[in-house]
């Protein structure tokens, strides 16, 4: 939610109250109540949209990073075996084309690194009886088709929340005109209780009153250097503030992970990148200025 739609979804949360507190004078108006029904089924949908909307892309991310890491770790052991088996065996071009390095194959984009997963765990598989003598045996293969599978479902992941987000942030404007409607045509029938019920009116009319909460916020760059010198382009960097996180990737213009609008205050910064140690640290954002920091993530 933007800061408009909270302020207008405080207010509808503020009337639901008035009208709770207030039952016994409502309740037998059945235009009235019909409609205090229709508004409060419709903030439930948005209280359960904002719910959808908040959701944490970062523990997805963080998901895939940790499952990609072990991808990286058995494709380059089961490669290497392959090499091994392919010089002694006079395979030439099997064994350059499994001549790896771990940097190979973190450098590859995600659909990349799953066809050199799964290409190289065909080629263990075609000649698991040559690499016997390797320790490569059925089982372990078994295990790594398991978690390349897995990979597969992940790479989407943090693009299939990403949409559910965005679906869900569009919904929450249309429920929350809609809502506005609905309290329009209420307003109308709240006449009547102007004299007859003041405490009320006065109650409901007070709660109708949209207040800017203002919240201030300000913008962040995260300069993200990788230790060997790759380009650090695609890089996830969270940062948490209580209950609140916000998720960028580094840009390939500048190498920054950019956050252009995030309440000041302490921040906790993660980043977890295949292949390199996590960082964990703190960045202090400040209001009115574009806060910066760097981080750098060792091998």
């Amino acid at each position: 939610m933007n800061g408009n739609q909270e302020n207008r979804f405080s207010m509808m949360k503020t009337v639901n109250t008035v009208l709770t507190n207030y039952n016994a004078v409502w309740s037998s108006y059945a235009a009235f109540s019909d409609l205090v029904t229709e508004f409060r089924n419709r903030c439930d949908v948005i209280s359960g949209l904002v719910t959808l909307q908040s959701q944490n892309v970062a523990g997805v991310t963080l998901d895939k990073a940790v499952i990609q890491g072990k991808v990286v770790q058995g494709t380059l052991e089961l490669a290497l075996k392959i090499h091994a088996y392919a010089v002694g065996a006079g395979l030439n071009d099997l064994a350059k084309e499994f001549d790896l390095v771990r940097s190979d194959v973190e450098r590859l984009r995600d659909t990349e690194m799953f066809n050199k997963a799964v290409e190289t765990h065909d080629i263990a598989l075609v000649n698991l009886v040559a690499l016997a003598p390797y320790n490569v045996v059925a089982g372990d293969l078994t295990a790594f088709k398991a978690l390349i599978d897995t990979y597969e479902v992940q790479i989407e992941a943090p693009r299939v929340r990403i949409n559910s987000k965005k679906v869900a942030r569009f919904n929450i404007g249309v429920r929350l005109n809609e809502n506005t409607a609905t309290l329009e045509l209420m307003d109308g029938l709240m006449l009547p209780y102007r004299f007859s019920q003041a405490s009320f009116y006065d109650a409901y009319r007070e709660a109708r009153k949209i207040i800017d909460m203002g919240r201030r916020k300000t913008r962040l760059g995260l300069f993200v250097e990788l230790e060997d010198g790759v380009d650090s382009t695609g890089v996830v960097v969270v940062i948490t503030r209580g209950v609140r996180s916000y998720t960028e990737v580094v840009r390939s213009s500048d190498h920054t992970a950019f956050f252009g609008s995030v309440a000041v205050g302490t921040y906790v910064v993660t980043v977890n990148h295949a292949g390199y140690q996590p960082y964990s640290g703190t960045v202090v954002v400040r209001s009115g200025v574009l806060n910066s920091g760097s981080v750098k993530l060792m091998l």
